[in-house]
């Protein structure tokens, strides 16, 4: 992915090596970095550019998601080819304004704040788009019903399901006391899980396939905290004034469902 760094992001890298007295070059078309210097100073260099290409990967994961189209004078909507929307994409991303291409060997401009394409000759203008891709790479049990109108969706699961009885074995089993489970919802957010996969497979891509190890964890927290949960992660702040901040600021989750529960 070192291909997809900016001018900014080389010098940014070079800069930082030189200031390590590290040696570096930088191999966009093999898609590699050498480095070499003090072993300590090295590692430094070698973090800096992981966390690089961790954002990087994040943006990767946005190509796949959004596709660019350009609306012609008949009013027909085109899709651009894939190297011009990673363009356009990456562009964005960084908050550029410009995007220079060559389009069937027209070259054009495409303002990216009035999403105005333009070519250099004739001068003639098209409105461009940015619209995100129905993706089907969801988990099974989703409803793909309000995927990519809400941000966030709540679905009852059904007591006779699978999905039902996972959920509430895994409750039971581990909360230690007898209690009455009155419903069960599935949260969807479609952001969240592009965002969660997206950082396992930056994860993966670092230290090997291997070094996953998933966990299906329990939090508790307060009834008024539980939609800005589900709407935008976890989050600090949302433990200053719950049980958790008994144990330091921070956001805790436990194997057992008991540890979770507070009978108040």
């Amino acid at each position: 992915m070192t291909n997809l760094l900016s001018q900014s992001d080389r010098e940014s890298i070079l800069k930082f090596a030189s200031e390590q007295e590290v040696e570096i070059n930088i191999q966009a078309s093999l898609n590699r970095v050498l480095v070499s210097g003090e072993e300590r100073a090295v590692e430094k260099v070698c973090n800096d550019i992981q966390r690089r290409i961790m954002n990087l990967n994040a943006l990767l994961h946005e190509l796949h998601m959004f596709e660019w189209l350009v609306t012609n004078r008949d009013g027909t909507e085109e899709l651009y080819k894939a190297e011009q929307a990673r363009q356009l994409e990456v562009a964005h991303q960084r908050k550029e304004e410009f995007v220079k291409l060559e389009i069937d060997g027209i070259k054009c401009i495409v303002n990216l704040k009035m999403m105005e394409e333009t070519e250099d000759i004739s001068r003639v203008t098209k409105t461009v788009y940015r619209r995100r891709k129905v993706h089907h790479d969801y988990p099974d049990t989703w409803d793909l019903s309000n995927i990519g109108k809400e941000v966030v969706s709540f679905f009852d699961v059904n007591e006779l399901s699978d999905e039902y009885t996972a959920a509430t074995k895994r409750f039971n089993e581990t909360i230690g006391s007898n209690v009455i489970i009155t419903r069960v919802q599935r949260i969807q957010n479609p952001s969240e899980y592009a965002r969660y996969l997206s950082l396992r497979n930056t994860w993966r891509m670092l230290h090997g396939k291997g070094s996953v190890h998933e966990k299906e964890l329990f939090h508790g927290t307060k009834r008024d905290k539980i939609e800005p949960i589900c709407s935008t992660g976890f989050n600090r702040g949302y433990a200053a004034d719950s049980n958790a901040a008994r144990y330091g600021k921070g956001v805790y989750f436990a194997l057992n469902a008991s540890y979770s529960m507070q009978d108040k």
